[in-house]
């Protein structure tokens, strides 16, 4: 599917990219700042992939200066626990620039299609968190990764809206099936595998992260929603079912006590 080329205008707004030194990430980053962003950040895991990506997007875009912030290892932990750590970390700032500026700011959380086909077979342990740090299953943490975002910005944004506090758009998306690092280090055969239906199915990263872009820029009518394609569309029929529902409200509670553990007091920023 052929996706638009981005062309809202981003002039005078400030941009946070998480997984910006490669990638998804780094094109969205480089779309942003040719698109007129005053400031785009990235969010790295290391300073010097950040300075990494820093330089090329100056040279491809002829624009100069961003800045980095550092982030945590492994699937579960980058994805879902400091994706939402940074989210509920912004929510003060982005309310209070909502009112100074009477603006409607936007959190958009990148998941994935591949949500849908996560086994999940933590789902009835007595604590799904402490579940996933068993070394087994290793191949579906990034599906099941992204199902929890999936479920937890489903659960987050009415707890937003419940609070009476000025509005931030939160959404999720998926940016489709991608060429992107993202299989660097799986194991053969699956590296192979997902090489050659890459090289047949994939969309470039570039078109990708136009939908990084696209729900960045995203209105309310999208407010807790899952897009793909530039589009709001239902997520997985589990997703939507009794035991998904139910499931969704214990990952959303046992990550808010996690959060608590990191920061004390930053679920009162919900």
């Amino acid at each position: 599917m052929t996706l638009p080329y981005p062309t809202t205008d981003f002039t005078g707004e400030t941009i946070i990219v998480t997984g910006s030194n490669t990638g998804l990430g780094q094109e969205a980053a480089q779309h942003f700042v040719a698109l007129g962003a005053a400031k785009v950040i990235l969010a790295c895991r290391s300073i010097e992939k950040g300075e990494s990506a820093k330089s090329k997007i100056e040279k491809v875009t002829k624009k100069r200066g961003t800045g980095e912030l550092e982030g945590r290892e492994s699937t579960v932990t980058v994805n879902v626990i400091s994706t939402f750590l940074l989210s509920l970390l912004l929510l003060p700032k982005l309310r209070a620039d909502a009112v100074k500026y009477n603006i409607t700011p936007r959190l958009a959380i990148v998941a994935s299609e591949a949500h849908e086909q996560a086994a999940f077979v933590e789902q009835s342990a007595p604590s799904i968190f402490a579940a996933l740090n068993d070394p087994m299953n290793q191949q579906d943490k990034y599906n099941l990764s992204k199902l929890l975002e999936v479920l937890i910005v489903r659960e987050l944004a009415p707890a937003m809206t419940a609070s009476g506090k000025p509005r931030v758009t939160l959404n999720c998306l998926t940016p489709g099936f991608c060429h992107s690092e993202l299989m660097r280090n799986a194991p053969f055969p699956l590296k192979t595998l997902a090489t050659i239906a890459k090289f047949f199915l994939a969309r470039t990263t570039e078109v990708g992260s136009r939908t990084l872009v696209s729900a960045a820029a995203a209105k309310e009518d999208t407010y807790g929603k899952y897009l793909a394609n530039l589009q709001v569309k239902e997520p997985s029929k589990w997703v939507g079912s009794e035991k998904g529902a139910e499931t969704q409200v214990r990952v959303y509670k046992e990550l808010l006590e996690i959060l608590e553990g990191i920061e004390p007091g930053i679920t009162g920023n919900i």
